[in-house]
């Protein structure tokens, strides 16, 4: 039986929240055990317990706001002559662009997605710069979805092996992506 953690990314980081008291109580620790009013032996643990648990939250907020950094989507970008050859180089694999493989858990994510507005949720350019996260944001003068990025933040190259396309071939992707094509086989 396939077992995976629950997930809501569709809210606030309470995380955060989380991490910063762990942090204040760490300080408290640390402070108290200087101060001698609570025994080294024991301020020691209860401080590195606290920056533990601390480490642990803000690692889980991070997490949550990478994926959530997705939902603004990817603008079109032009591929020039000499990267498009490097993901071309096995003459047995038809390269068709990036993505992810949709997975279950891809599905519950876009139908929590669709019950929320995505806006609500996007993660602001200034910290998505703040964390490093390097996005070039799909213009709402695109056509297509921005959020369908948002359920996978991690896109690949993506190859098919050429004996697939025999016959009959319909690729689909986002609104108006489609490609469409007939070998005279």
């Amino acid at each position: 039986m396939l077992v995976r953690r629950y997930e809501m990314p569709w809210r606030r980081a309470y995380e955060v929240y989380a991490g910063i008291a762990w942090w204040l109580a760490l300080v408290y620790f640390v402070g108290v055990g200087v101060a001698s009013v609570l025994p080294k032996q024991l301020a020691l643990p209860l401080a590195l317990v606290c920056f533990a648990m601390g480490v642990l939250r803000v690692t889980q907020a991070l997490r949550m706001l990478v994926l959530r950094a997705s939902l603004g989507g990817r603008g079109i970008e032009v591929v020039g002559t000499d990267d498009l050859a490097r993901w071309c180089q096995d003459p047995a694999l038809v390269f068709l662009g990036f993505g992810f493989e949709w997975q279950p858990v891809h599905s519950q994510r876009l139908y929590e997605l669709s019950k929320v507005d995505y806006r609500e949720f996007a993660v602001s350019p200034r910290l998505l710069q703040l964390l490093g996260y390097d996005s070039k944001p799909q213009p709402d003068a695109e056509i297509g979805l921005p959020y369908i990025h948002g359920v996978e933040p991690k896109e690949g190259p993506l190859h098919r092996p050429l004996q697939n396309f025999e016959g009959g071939t319909l690729l689909v992707g986002t609104t108006q992506s489609g490609k469409g094509w007939h070998s005279p086989t």
